[in-house]
């Protein structure tokens, strides 16, 4: 059977299976060299696991995986991230060594997705596992691991296949810029022939391929949380997860997760990007109107800014969506994140400095 690479199990099956043979042929030095371990001696036990995915424990230490392709770490929602409870739950397990290693590993977009609520504030909305005693084993590494070893070890069909759709994946991500601007050209061709500059309602056409999009929306995110003058002004990016494939949900990729443009007291605005690569406006009151007024006739945009204003409800009101050229840009993230920064100092400046306000609901 082919493997389904979405399936957690069948990645962490590959890798009880590469580590098993590689204590068979005596050649463990490659799995401590690939991931910079210390001597690990001989494997005890290689072995699918709850309440985490894999246990690897040798002569001299175990190690602790939790496995992700596209799902999200759990305890998103909750008052404990999954990879805290994992930490918890396993510290007394007689089975497991008391030198130990946790490990993320992450072959999908679950790669990209942001963790809030660290006491750290420098590392809030970061990337990986929520808990720092967790290591992130990126696709890159599990790659080199693999490439590593077939060098060593005799040939395999499992491997093999598992290696190649590694490393499509991985293609796919290093081709995502380019992808995203010719399929921009393309969606600008197909809006002509309606003769309509922004598609929605009608007509939309969206690109729904998470796997593209994140490596190019987690590079924006990095590049705004690493900008002091975007932060202090507007606060942090965060990235939520989206199914891989899965059909057009019109909800937040990229989120404003600091900032509040209040309107009175107690309603107010917030911003979000979402799967078609635009900044909406959203709010969870009807104040269409009143950012119509506010915006419609008195901001002048600039030519690469389109901003039309909207008054529909899908779970929340959107009332504002503004094209900043994103998607044609996508190759030049220093220049969409200065489009981006625009955009919302235009609103800003038009609504008012004193109703944009950060970390206050």
């Amino acid at each position: 059977m082919p493997m389904n690479y979405k399936n957690e199990r069948e990645h962490n099956e590959k890798l009880i299976c590469l580590v098993e043979m590689l204590n068979e042929h005596e050649q463990l030095n490659l799995f401590t060299q690939a991931f910079g371990l210390p001597e690990c001696g001989e494997l005890e036990r290689a072995a699918h696991r709850q309440p985490y995915d894999v246990e690897l424990t040798f002569a001299n230490y175990s190690v602790v995986i939790e496995t992700k392709v596209d799902s999200d770490e759990g305890g998103r929602w909750e008052d404990i991230w999954q990879t805290t409870q994992i930490v918890q739950n396993t510290e007394n397990l007689p089975y497991l060594h008391k030198e130990r290693y946790y490990w993320f590993i992450t072959y999908g977009t679950s790669e990209f997705y942001t963790k809030h609520g660290h006491e750290d504030a420098e590392n809030d909305h970061h990337i990986g596992p929520f808990d720092d005693r967790f290591s992130h084993i990126e696709l890159i590494q599990m790659i080199e691991f693999v490439e590593l070893t077939n060098n060593i070890l005799p040939q395999c069909d499992a491997r093999e296949e598992w290696l190649n759709l590694m490393q499509i994946e991985q293609a796919k991500r290093n081709a995502a810029p380019d992808l995203l601007v010719e399929f921009s050209q393309f969606r600008n061709h197909y809006l002509d022939i309606h003769h309509i500059e922004n598609d929605f309602p009608r007509n939309r056409f969206l690109f729904c391929a998470p796997e593209l999009a994140f490596p190019v929306m987690s590079q924006l995110r990095q590049e705004w949380n690493d900008n002091v003058n975007c932060t202090n002004q507007f606060g942090k990016l965060a990235l939520y997860p989206v199914n891989r494939l899965a059909p057009p949900i019109h909800d937040s990729i990229l989120s404003f997760w600091d900032l509040y443009v209040y309107l009175d007291k107690e309603r107010y605005c917030y911003f979000e990007i979402n799967e078609d690569f635009n900044l909406n406006m959203k709010s969870d009151w009807d104040v269409g109107d009143e950012i119509h007024n506010a915006l419609n006739d008195l901001v002048i945009w600039p030519d690469f800014i389109n901003g039309v204003a909207r008054n529909y409800h899908q779970g929340v009101y959107v009332v504002y969506e503004f094209d900043f050229a994103f998607l044609v840009n996508a190759d030049n993230i220093a220049q969409v994140l200065t489009n981006l920064m625009l955009t919302i100092e235009l609103v800003r400046d038009n609504l008012g400095i004193g109703r944009f306000v950060l970390g206050a609901e």
